[in-house]
């Protein structure tokens, strides 16, 4: 929870960063680099996003012992024994 609000609040400053950026920068300067004054600001959030969406692909790999397919997996070779209720008696 703690994490999405700091996201929140990092995307937050990122755009209004790059709005007070784009503020001082002529619309020549923003055309050489690709951008306009309207794509900008969401140029930069996308780019924090995906800074974030790399950072936690690293953190968190997604090749984890009980991932979906292990699970799935474990369920159909003993899912009688498992789930039928006249098992547990």
């Amino acid at each position: 929870m703690l994490t999405k609000i700091y996201r929140a609040i990092m995307l937050a400053q990122a755009s209004s960063a790059a709005n007070r950026t784009a503020a001082y920068l002529s619309d020549h300067q923003l055309n050489d680099w690709g951008y306009t004054r309207g794509s900008f600001a969401a140029a930069m959030v996308a780019q924090v996003k995906a800074d974030f969406d790399a950072a936690d692909k690293a953190a968190h790999p997604t090749t984890s012992l009980f991932n979906s397919a292990t699970i799935l997996q474990v369920i159909k070779k003993d899912e009688f024994h498992s789930f039928h209720p006249l098992a547990f008696f």
